[in-house]
């Protein structure tokens, strides 16, 4: 059976500013380093980054990234306090943005969305050491993507096709 005790937990409030995405990245990047996961730290990083970025440029609230350290994963949610779903977005192939959510989605385990209702929606995605040790449906998030298969850290080509954003 996988040890899934929480390591460490810490929650930081962040504004709606672009300055928000590189404190973000160092607030998981500590929290990982304290738990002395640095192997995590740059698909964390990444991830990280991408939902950060979409909190600012969509939700424009102030929000709330959690980040849970057990002893096979990482899970990191955002919680936005704007109560608009993502949205599904088309963007040219030569476009600069809307590939955010493929990266998080290619280099974690398991991302999605919880709709709140008025109080906003809550963002996550998780990541671990192994395909038994991704994170439980009921632990990250309902969510319109399907969960995809632990994907390591390697030199990958960016996807080249509209994503969902907003989140």
């Amino acid at each position: 059976m996988v040890d899934e005790r929480v390591l460490l937990r810490r929650t930081s409030t962040f504004d709606p500013v672009a300055l928000s995405a590189r404190l973000a990245r160092r607030f998981v990047r500590g929290l990982l380093e304290d738990a002395g996961r640095d192997v995590w730290v740059e698909a964390a990083t990444l991830a990280v980054t991408e939902v950060v970025t979409n909190a600012v440029l969509h939700a424009h609230t102030t929000f709330d990234v959690t980040a849970v350290v057990t002893q096979h994963q990482l899970l990191v949610e955002v919680l936005d306090h704007n109560p608009a779903p993502p949205a599904q977005r088309s963007y040219a192939a030569e476009a600069t943005t809307g590939r955010g959510m493929d990266l998080v989605s290619a280099y974690t385990s398991a991302s999605g969305v919880r709709p709140l209702g008025a109080s906003g929606k809550l963002c996550g995605s998780g990541s671990g050491t192994s395909r038994t040790a991704r994170p439980k449906p009921s632990r990250l998030l309902t969510t319109p993507r399907r969960s995809r298969s632990m994907t390591r850290l390697r030199n990958r080509p960016l996807p080249r096709h509209p994503s969902t954003s907003g989140c």
